[in-house]
């Protein structure tokens, strides 16, 4: 009898050790596979990742807007990478015609119809015309190269750096430019509604180009357009070819602001002296002496440029950028509302150059989404885990393409 107990005993104690040991093995076992499967898990993110760098890299250069990288060349170029020698003027590059298109052009055809030559041509300047906080949502056509895109990303740099104005990829907003090549190089003036064509065609790619039908986007006319132009320059107009009279209309002061800035012949929206003229001679002359030569002619924004910009937006605390010798006056450009002086308006695009400055970190873009609204979701369940990745500097692309959401681009 004892010893039958005592066998009992010893099964049932054998049966638990036996039942421990399984559960015991079942719960390694458990454990191993799941490590193996987070294993598995993150192995197969790093693949989607790697594969999205692929797609990154295939089409980077393709993507409608401006990469860190386009930024990045922006920063390396030389001063000769972006000197224009010989360049023709824009004026003359648009096939005498002027670079205030759209709604400001048909706008100008309208008063000249109604014999409203020089007077309320353009609405008021108003807070309708300008863009939001000074962000300017754009599209970047896939037609412009990988050294296009950094001479196009160093002027923007240049508006990022010198006024609280900040170009960024467009989402879903309304009202954006389009940067694309149409036919030359024009813009219309201030925030017109919608998709607004900023044309930067072959032969308009050039620094100062683009900051000065940049600055026509934002809000500005050309500098001879002020009310006060008399007072400083004279037109020659029968030197001006036949049909672009209207360049030279002034604006009237209900419909623009100079800021309390003076004339500005130094301003990178002041015509050239030669401008649409059909003999070769003046069509403006300064009254200032030695400043006929000058117009036209700069290089970057002139310290009133800057100082006007930041005046229409608010910029508070904004540098005045890299001095610049002063006319003799200092003045300052006139900013107008989105209808402009359209028809045709031209900015003289003698030779440009900038001073070499020193590498500055490349600017970080408010890239939202990575291929304009083709994808707004995340591409792997497992993005929050990664989260951390967003912002790193060698998986910031790839992650935005694959943890969009996740990491703030939508």
């Amino acid at each position: 009898m004892y010893d039958e107990e005592h066998q009992k005993t010893l099964c049932y104690s054998d049966s638990l050790i036996v039942r421990r040991q399984g559960r015991a093995s079942l719960h390694i076992r458990s454990k191993l596979l799941s490590l193996i499967m987070k294993l598995l898990n993150s192995l197969q993110f790093l693949l989607t990742i790697l594969s999205g760098c692929a797609v990154v890299a295939s089409f980077e250069i393709n993507l409608p807007f401006l990469t860190p990288q386009d930024f990045k060349n922006g920063i390396k170029l030389a001063a000769r990478d972006l000197l224009v020698n010989g360049l023709k003027s824009i004026w003359q590059l648009n096939k005498y015609r002027g670079d205030v298109r759209g709604k400001a052009l048909r706008r100008r055809q309208f008063d000249s119809n109604s014999n409203l030559r020089g007077v309320s041509r353009n609405a008021r300047i108003g807070s309708q015309y300008k863009w939001r906080d000074g962000v300017v949502p754009y599209v970047l056509s896939r037609d412009y190269s990988a050294s296009e895109r950094a001479i196009i990303a160093r002027a923007m740099q240049a508006y990022h750096e010198k006024t609280c104005i900040k170009f960024v990829a467009r989402t879903h907003e309304p009202d954006y430019l389009y940067i694309k090549k149409e036919d030359g190089c024009f813009s219309d003036v201030g925030r017109t509604g919608g998709r607004q064509t900023v044309s930067l065609d072959d032969g308009c790619i050039y620094y100062r180009t683009i900051i000065h039908e940049l600055m026509h986007a934002i809000g500005f006319w050309h500098e001879h357009e002020r009310p006060d132009r008399d007072d400083f320059v004279d037109v020659i107009w029968y030197n001006i070819r036949a049909g672009a009279h209207s360049q030279f209309q002034k604006v009237s002061p209900s419909e623009s602001n100079t800021f309390g800035e003076r004339y500005d012949y130094r301003s990178i929206m002041h015509y050239d002296s030669k401008s649409f003229s059909k003999n070769g001679r003046d069509t403006m002359v300064a009254r200032e002496p030695g400043m006929t030569s000058v117009m036209g002619k700069s290089d970057d924004f002139s310290p009133s440029d800057l100082r006007r910009l930041n005046a229409l937006y608010n910029c508070h605390g904004r540098p005045n950028s890299r001095p610049v010798p002063p006319p003799s006056p200092i003045i300052r450009p006139l900013v107008r509302p989105p209808v402009i002086d359209d028809e045709d308006d031209d900015y003289d695009g003698a030779p440009f150059s900038i001073r070499p400055s020193p590498p500055r970190p490349p600017i970080r873009l408010n890239l939202k989404i990575p291929f304009l609204d083709l994808i707004c979701t995340d591409m792997w369940k497992d993005c929050y885990k990664w989260a951390a990745m967003c912002r790193t500097s060698v998986l910031e692309v790839p992650m935005r393409f694959v943890c969009a959401r996740t990491c703030g681009h939508c």
